[in-house]
């Protein structure tokens, strides 16, 4: 479960920068919300994807057990204080309309992991097998 590294990069031919990796699943924030593919459990490649109009905030993260998302909020406003009610894998915290961030991870079967997009409060659960 542990991420390898986190790059970011552009397909548009205007912007300079990095090139792209080859992605092996592609997570994709619209302005509705997210759509995720079917993932598969091994080291990944894994494109947060920003198909929308506007910039979106990113994040794949684990849960602790009987923890959700206002545990988060609750800790985040606390100033962190206390343990962690989630683990935070990877994301960006802002991806502009037609940019990727790529994040190479581990993926284990049985667990939950969670996407979330923090500008349309968006998310999304899967697990592999």
């Amino acid at each position: 479960m542990q991420p390898s590294g986190c790059t970011s990069c552009s397909r548009s031919p205007e912007t300079a920068g990095p090139r792209c990796p080859e992605p092996d699943a592609t997570i994709t924030a619209t302005d509705d919300g997210l759509r995720l593919p079917t993932f598969r459990s091994d080291e990944q490649t894994v494109e947060f994807e920003n198909g929308g109009t506007e910039p979106h905030e990113l994040a794949l993260v684990v849960f602790e057990p009987g923890n959700g998302i206002k545990d988060v909020d609750r800790w985040i406003g606390s100033g962190y204080q206390g343990e962690a009610p989630v683990t935070f894998l990877g994301g960006m915290q802002t991806i502009r309309a037609g940019e990727s961030v790529f994040l190479r991870i581990d993926l284990e079967p049985a667990v939950e992991y969670t996407s979330l997009d923090f500008t349309t409060n968006s998310r999304e659960s899967f697990t592999v097998c």
